[in-house]
């Protein structure tokens, strides 16, 4: 068998998370290239594409995704279901930044798309599943030397917020967490409820910030998220597991009744960052790699990559939140679990 072609992929959208990641996948993975950088501003996609070489700059977003081999859907949130249908149309894979779509009606019309074409070919970028800390929190969970996990705990915080309201916070912060959760438990969640209380000063007039998420799974294990979008010091996310008879954490530390307290790979420690660049550059890279051989070799199949149901699953819960602010109680959530024929009985 011959050496497998480069993946030729277009990139749709030149913002932040576009550029992000056009340099990574042109200088930071193996094979593939950015053949085209897609934006309504041509001046923009030029900027970005111009240091690629061979990248076309362009508008026509049709013509990309029938050129290449496979998309990055890093476009406004709002144009995520139109071009997910524009590439499930040209049996294009793709990989589409979360949130998967706006709303729960469009994240399951896109579900169903996918399913009628009987293939994977959505991978969302919920790239956490990727970072070595975040892996090796599952390793510990599924090898269950100390039990089963009791509770989750979770910190989110950010140097300034960059969003207006509340429920568009909630759209795109703890999303990520609502994944993790899921990814690590390997168990939907049930229940939200979500709390605010003294509010951070200089935060726009209708963003409640911090927010404070408890959420349930099937079995029952209580997963908390601490969500501080406006904490001014830097960025840090933090995690831990407590299991039957022991814990570990994001850093790699652990307590168990079974062993002595150990320090784990010093890589996976999380000191205070600038930004989210900082922290999870090389998830994204290590996220973007695996899904670059799976367009390459399908037959390895998608199972490290969030697919369209989790992002799903991820903005059901996210809704969940914003109508426990609303109305001040828990809100159950009864995720749509029989769509086609993908299996999505466990995250």
């Amino acid at each position: 068998m011959g050496k497998l072609p480069d993946v030729r992929i277009a990139v749709i959208g030149a913002g932040r998370m576009g550029s992000e990641h056009t340099s990574t996948l042109s200088f930071a993975t193996k094979n593939a290239v950015v053949s085209h950088v897609v934006d309504l501003d041509l001046s923009r996609a030029a900027d970005v594409a111009d240091p690629i070489e061979g990248a076309v700059a362009t508008t026509d977003v049709d013509a990309a995704i029938e050129e290449a081999d496979a998309v990055v859907i890093a476009a406004p949130e709002d144009r995520h279901r139109m071009l997910i249908e524009k590439a499930l149309a040209a049996g294009t894979p793709m990989l589409c930044e979360k949130p998967l779509a706006t709303t729960i009606e469009d994240c399951l019309a896109v579900v169903s798309a996918e399913n009628a074409t009987h293939g994977r070919l959505i991978s969302v970028g919920f790239m956490r599943r990727f970072d070595p800390g975040y892996r090796a929190l599952r390793r510990f969970i599924t090898e269950g030397n100390d039990g089963p996990p009791l509770l989750i705990h979770n910190v989110h915080r950010n140097v300034q917020n960059q969003w207006e309201t509340t429920a568009d916070q909630i759209r795109y912060l703890p999303v990520h967490e609502f994944d993790a959760i899921r990814w690590l438990s390997g168990e939907e969640i049930t229940q939200v409820t979500a709390y605010t209380g003294k509010q951070s000063e200089g935060k726009p007039a209708e963003l409640d910030d911090p927010i404070f998420i408890v959420c349930r799974t099937a079995s029952g294990i209580i997963a908390d998220i601490e969500m501080y979008s406006n904490a001014k010091y830097g960025y840090e996310v933090r995690c831990e597991v407590v299991c039957d008879s022991g814990t570990a954490t994001l850093d790699g530390s652990s307590r168990s009744a079974t062993a002595p307290a150990a320090i784990g790979d010093p890589q996976l420690n999380t000191n205070v960052c600038r930004d989210w660049r900082d922290r999870f550059s090389n998830a994204y890279r290590l996220e973007l790699q695996a899904w670059i051989t799976s367009v390459r070799e399908p037959q390895t199949g998608f199972s490290e990559l969030a697919s369209a149901y989790d992002g799903y699953a991820s903005l059901l819960v996210a809704q969940a939140c914003i109508e426990s602010l609303e109305t001040g109680k828990p809100v159950d959530i009864e995720p749509v679990t029989s769509i086609g024929h993908i299996d999505t009985s466990r995250p």
